[in-house]
């Protein structure tokens, strides 16, 4: 994918006029664009365009709120009913952040009916420093991705990122883009 285009999932105007754009993925946000009084509003907009986009069109992504606001379990509880194509996860801080995510979307996935692994994961790692020092600490992980696992990319700012070199669960993928450069192959 080329580009991405952040959308407020509390916007039925935004929400209506992001296809037209030209992306190639719409990130539906219930994050940060999202003001607190209006984040489960948010969740069931973002349900209800899930269920009635023209999935032929861009991708359909949905930012989630951040593990550490306690909102990103019930988020996904709702979003997933309408089976977008990706979760994004922002403020993600290490493995650890990522195999919770995993078992959630494992979980609901298996309650939608969704395939296993379907449901891609754009970690949006770069976004504080201890993300970047949980990144940079990557090698020290032996653990090899599993064949249960879901494909996971994961952006960044550059393509020769120290752990994606040596680490078993980080590899880059440079042929595909220059944008989105990191994946973890868990399928």
């Amino acid at each position: 994918m080329r580009s991405f285009l952040f959308v407020p999932a509390d916007s039925e105007r935004k929400l209506a006029k992001g296809p037209s754009s030209g992306p190639d993925g719409l990130i539906l946000d219930l994050e940060d664009s999202v003001a607190a009084d209006r984040k489960k509003l948010a969740r069931d907009m973002a349900l209800a365009y899930l269920r009635t986009a023209n999935r032929a069109g861009p991708k359909i992504y949905v930012r989630v709120n951040a593990l550490d606001t306690g909102l990103t379990l019930g988020d996904l509880a709702v979003v997933m009913q309408g089976k977008p194509d990706g979760i994004v996860f922002p403020k993600c801080v290490g493995q650890a952040n990522l195999d919770l995510l995993a078992n959630y979307l494992d979980a609901l996935e298996a309650r939608e009916g969704i395939g296993a692994g379907i449901t891609r994961i754009l970690t949006i790692a770069t976004e504080s420093a201890a993300a970047v020092l949980a990144l940079t600490a990557a090698p020290g992980c032996a653990r090899q991705p599993s064949s249960t696992a879901r494909f996971i990319s994961c952006s960044g700012t550059s393509s020769e990122f120290p752990c994606c070199a040596s680490c078993a669960i980080w590899k880059p993928l440079v042929s595909r883009t220059r944008r989105m450069p990191w994946t973890v192959n868990r399928k």
